[in-house]
């Protein structure tokens, strides 16, 4: 992914990006430019025949997608694991600010899951994700999974699980 930010060199030679700060959320535009109001907000209900432009998915572990019954229905690929990212569908984050809501509709009951999540990459995510009758906020640190937190939801015919960054965090 390209950064477009300052880049002075200090007495040594080297670059630094920002006064040493790193790569900024928010910075000036070059030469002058006025800033435009740029809005990335989509919806998608994911209500098929297929997914819209702009999906993603890891490289190495393209999830099985169909859909069924007015939603996606993701499998996980033959080299996945056990984890809470073996099936997944992403959209690319366009800012430090965004928020994301996933409305869950129906789940197996036999282990399978279906959430959302911030994911970093296969080892590195956090997310809440519905499995039968419980939502989980679980994080994935360095390829180890735990759970952070976990309700009782019953069955409940929906269930909108959201996300929210600021600034980056």
């Amino acid at each position: 992914q390209g950064v477009l930010d300052e880049i002075t060199w200090n007495a040594s030679g080297w670059p630094t990006i920002s006064g040493g700060r790193g790569t900024s959320t928010r910075a000036a535009a070059p030469l002058g430019i006025a800033p435009r109001e740029r809005t990335h907000a989509f919806a998608d209900d994911l209500d098929g025949p297929a997914l819209r432009p702009g999906w993603q998915w890891p490289w190495d572990r393209v999830p099985a997608r169909r859909f069924a019954n007015g939603g996606l229905v993701l499998r996980t690929s033959a080299n996945a694991g056990e984890s809470a990212v073996d099936a997944i569908v992403a959209r690319p984050t366009l800012s430090g600010d965004y928020t994301a809501t996933a409305r869950i509709v129906a789940v197996a009951t036999n282990g399978a899951m279906a959430g959302i999540a911030a994911y970093g990459d296969n080892d590195n995510a956090i997310g809440m994700s519905r499995s039968g009758p419980s939502v989980v906020v679980w994080i994935r640190e360095k390829g180890v999974q735990r759970t952070l937190a976990s309700a009782d939801v019953g069955s409940a015919a929906s269930l909108e699980l959201r996300i929210v960054a600021t600034d980056g965090r």
